[in-house]
């Protein structure tokens, strides 16, 4: 099983009916109190209008593009040095397109060096580099209550490497 270096975003699911397993979906297409049953599960007034179909809405909590890139630099045999970067375009926690829903681009830097000398290697680490406070992900609960999850705040970590 793979580790996340940061936590991954919920994914977006629908319930299957009489079973216990979900279905996961990229796109929802949502359609509104047109049926009688539906409008009658939603505590609404049973109405025959027009039935509402929405279309071309934005993918749910998955970002129309995502870019990654590394650039690294071998001084020496000794000595490396990388810079890796993320970009995210805007996501939404629904299809409503509700400012409050909506969470917005975002790019994070990072960079690490490593040094080693024989058996020893020693290599320090910076994540989100520029501090940047943005909303990674979130999500809505059936409430209403909308939750965000915010990047991790900069930080650098050292790690000492010794082999017997």
């Amino acid at each position: 099983m793979s580790a996340y270096v940061l936590p991954a975003p919920p994914v977006a699911s629908l319930r299957i009916a009489g079973r216990d397993e979900r279905f996961p979906v990229h796109r929802i297409y949502c359609v509104g109190r047109n049926f009688a049953e539906h409008a009658k599960e939603m505590g609404a007034e049973v109405s025959r209008g027009t039935p509402v179909l929405r279309r071309q809405v934005e993918p749910v909590l998955t970002p129309r593009f995502v870019s990654a890139h590394r650039f690294e630099i071998n001084a020496t045999s000794m000595l490396s040095v990388s810079f890796e970067g993320r970009y995210q375009s805007r996501a939404y926690l629904d299809n409503t397109s509700s400012a409050d829903r909506v969470l917005p681009d975002f790019y994070t830097m990072d960079a690490s060096a490593k040094a080693s000398w024989s058996r020893v290697a020693v290599t320090v680490r910076g994540v989100n580099l520029g501090d940047t406070q943005k909303y990674g992900s979130g999500s809505v609960s059936s409430s209403g209550r909308v939750r965000y999850f915010v990047l991790p705040a900069r930080a650098v970590y050292a790690t000492l490497d010794v082999s017997f």
